[in-house]
Formats: C-alpha cells, sequence, structure tokens
C-alpha cells in the first residue's frame, strides 16, 4: 500500500526539514538527517504500553502512534522490536511497514525540495 500523498505536506508543516537542511551551514558532530524510531510509551501506567514512533531532527521531534499496544516485558527497545510475545512475527511485520512508509516518506520530501526556501 503506497504512502498517503496527503500526509506529505503535514510533515513539511509540523517541523521543517528540508528548510533546515537548506538553511543551515553543517555542524561537526551533527547529522544533517532525520532519525525515525520505535519505541514503548508507558506513560499511561499499568504493565505496557503503546508503541510509538518518534521522528526527531536536531531540537524537533514529533511521534506519530502505531496503534500497537504490548505488555512492557515483550518490548525490546536495544532492538526496537517486540518479543516474547505470541503475535511478535506478526506485529514486527506491521511495525516494520509503518517505519518503511515513514522512512520512503521522508525520502520522497528530501528529493523533492519541499520546504526550501527560495
Amino acid at each position: 500500500m503506497p504512502f498517503p500523498a496527503f500526509f506529505l505536506p503535514i510533515l513539511v508543516k509540523k517541523w521543517n526539514i528540508l528548510h533546515t537542511f537548506a538553511t543551515e551551514k553543517p555542524q561537526q558532530n551533527r547529522s544533517n538527517m532525520a532519525t525515525i524510531k520505535l519505541y514503548l510509551d508507558k506513560r499511561n501506567g499499568g504493565d505496557g504500553g503503546a508503541v510509538k514512533i518518534m521522528i526527531s531532527h536536531r531540537s524537533s521531534s514529533t511521534t506519530h502512534a502505531t496503534g500497537l499496544k504490548i505488555p512492557a516485558k515483550c518490548w525490546d527497545s536495544r532492538a526496537q522490536r517486540v518479543v516474547r510475545h505470541p503475535q511478535a512475527a506478526a506485529f514486527n511485520i506491521r511495525l516494520s511497514s509503518i517505519l518503511n512508509r515513514w522512512e520512503l516518506a521522508l525520502m520522497e520530501l528530501r528529493e523533492s525540495g519541499a520546504g526550501r526556501s527560495h
């Protein structure tokens, strides 16, 4: 399933990554690439939490819900994967698919030059 085209402008509006690429000079030890990570959000209390995606670039970040909730003991934060769960394989395939769509959207933004100042 292709990434929905309507979401690309939302990414640019939320934090203008490509504008930052175009206007800032690269600094030593700082990456010009956005990072995408999975994490278990345990703020709602209880034994588990919701798996979310965090997209960060420099001092800006945003999160996106994956719709997946699991017990804390089933989350491997280092590997960013579901482990020791009866549906671990299916959950990990779902998370990989979601990550791939986000990475594709960021790549398309970089290639299109969206958000660059003229």
